[in-house]
C-alpha cells in the first residue's frame, strides 16, 4: 500500500514539475518578447511645422512628402525674412532643422549678408511662397516664390527665387542635408538638369544688392552636400 501511495505521490510531483517547467518557458518567452518590444520601441516627438497645409505622416526614419513640403516652406520663410533685427532668432530656428555642415554655411552667408546692411535703414524682408513641388526620386522639395524687401519710405523690391531642400528623417528628427537657392521660377529637377547639363552658375547673393535705393533680402546658396 505504501508503495502505491508513494508511486501516486511521485507521479503527482512529476506532473507539477512538468507544468511548472512549461509555465516557466511561457513566462520566459513573454519576457523576451516584451524586452525586444521595449528595446526596439522609439519614443519620439513629432515636430509640427507652424503652418500645416495637408495631412502628413512622420515615422522614425521617414515622412510623407507633404511633411517635407510644409517644413520647406517654413525654413524658406525664415531665411527670406532675415534682417539685422531677427538674424539670431532666425538662425536659432533654422539650426533645429539643418545638418551641421548646412547650418555652418547658411549661418556664415546670412551673417555676411546682414553685415552689409546700412545701420541707419530699417529693412523689412519676407518670402512669399507661390508653389511647392516634391521630387520623389531625389527626395527634394522646391519652394517657388518671391523674395521681397522694403526700406522705410521706399517702394518694395521683389524677385523670383527658388529654395531647394533635400530632407531626411534621422531618429525621428527632420533635417535637410542639402540646400540651394537661385533666381527664377523653374526648379532644377532631374529633368531640368538633364536638359541643361552645363547650367550657368550664378554667384549666391550673400551680400545685399542695391535696387532703387534699398538693400534686397538675401538669396543664400549652400550647395554643400
Amino acid at each position: 500500500m505504501k508503495l502505491n501511495f508513494m508511486r501516486l505521490e511521485w507521479l503527482k510531483a512529476n506532473k507539477i514539475a512538468v507544468s511548472s517547467m512549461a509555465l516557466n518557458m511561457i513566462l520566459g518567452a513573454s519576457v523576451l518578447t516584451l524586452s525586444y518590444g521595449i528595446s526596439t520601441k522609439h519614443e519620439r516627438l513629432v515636430i509640427m511645422p507652424p503652418i500645416v497645409n495637408n495631412a502628413f505622416e512622420v515615422q522614425w526614419n521617414g515622412a510623407s512628402s507633404t511633411y517635407y513640403q510644409d517644413m520647406s516652406i517654413f525654413v524658406a520663410s525664415m531665411m527670406g525674412s532675415t534682417t539685422k533685427a531677427n538674424i539670431n532668432y532666425n538662425l536659432e530656428a533654422i539650426s533645429k532643422f539643418a545638418s551641421p555642415p548646412m547650418f555652418k554655411v547658411i549661418s556664415e552667408r546670412l551673417r555676411g549678408y546682414v553685415s552689409t546692411l546700412p545701420v541707419d535703414v530699417t529693412l523689412a524682408a519676407w518670402f512669399t511662397p507661390i508653389d511647392v513641388r516634391y521630387e520623389p526620386a531625389t527626395n527634394k522639395v522646391f519652394v517657388i516664390g518671391s523674395l521681397n524687401s522694403s526700406a522705410v519710405a521706399n517702394q518694395a523690391n521683389s524677385k523670383d527665387v527658388i529654395y531647394e531642400f533635400q530632407w531626411q528623417i534621422i531618429a525621428g528628427r527632420p533635417e535637410f542635408q542639402a540646400f540651394d537657392s537661385y533666381e527664377g521660377t523653374e526648379p532644377h529637377t532631374q529633368m531640368w538638369l538633364k536638359n541643361n547639363p552645363n547650367p550657368q552658375q550664378s554667384a549666391p547673393a550673400t551680400t545685399g544688392t542695391q535696387a532703387q535705393g534699398q538693400t534686397t533680402s538675401p538669396e543664400v546658396s549652400a550647395n554643400a552636400q
